[in-house]
């Protein structure tokens, strides 16, 4: 869920050029909101994904006034990045027909 979340707030950003500041504090709330006592663990791992992208939003440069943010390219290259996590995690999980077996 927080490679798609990651992948749909990236790509929405991209098409409203929002403010780097407010990029980087969506990415800061997202982290925050799974780190919290009830939230399962191996929903928590989320936090690093979008810890990951907030620091790297805020390593960017500064780019002339007017320019789009987030830049097209860094769009590009985190979510080419993200989609192949996206399929690592797919390849990783049982396949529908591997489950049934087990579940027999």
């Amino acid at each position: 869920m927080a490679v798609e979340t990651a992948l749909e707030t990236l790509s929405d950003a991209a098409r409203h050029n929002v403010p780097r500041d407010q990029l980087i504090g969506q990415f800061n709330k997202l982290a925050d909101s799974v780190n919290r006592w009830y939230v399962p663990p191996e929903q928590q791992v989320a936090r690093g994904v979008y810890q990951s992208i907030a620091g790297k939003l805020m390593n960017l440069p500064e780019a002339p006034v007017g320019s789009p943010f987030p830049p097209s390219a860094f769009v590009a290259q985190e979510t080419t990045t993200l989609r192949q996590q996206r399929v690592a995690l797919l390849q990783s999980q049982p396949s529908l027909a591997e489950t049934a077996s087990l579940l027999r």
